[in-house]
């Protein structure tokens, strides 16, 4: 049985989808699966695919990351899911982590075992 941290997730939607108004569909999946979702309000996670690696950019991006890191910290939930590539890598490269979050899907895979 779980219990109530194993169903919270914060959810880091993707920049696009975000700008697109589209991570709501994540979002419902999420909820229709059975989890309860805390919507992290980001806007960017500092990485814009290979931006953040790039030696100009890293300090720029770790600064903006910040600000994902502590709206992650500062979540109930105990996981963290992003759909974004970006997203997912710069919260695995993060030390505070336990490697990349998972795609939404892979927990709506799990919520359907």
């Amino acid at each position: 049985m779980y219990t109530a941290g194993d169903r919270t997730r914060s959810y880091d939607g993707d920049c696009h989808q975000t700008a697109a108004s589209r991570e709501h569909h994540a979002v419902g999946g999420l909820r229709r699966a059975g989890y309860e979702v805390d919507v992290l309000d980001t806007t960017c996670c500092g990485m814009a695919g290979s931006f953040g690696y790039e030696a100009e950019h890293y300090s720029m991006s770790q600064a903006i990351g910040r600000l994902l890191f502590d709206a992650v910290d500062d979540s109930p939930a105990d996981t963290v899911v992003a759909p974004g590539t970006s997203c997912r890598s710069q919260l695995g490269d993060a030390d505070q982590y336990d490697g990349k979050p998972p795609h939404p899907i892979e927990k709506v895979a799990d919520a359907l075992r």
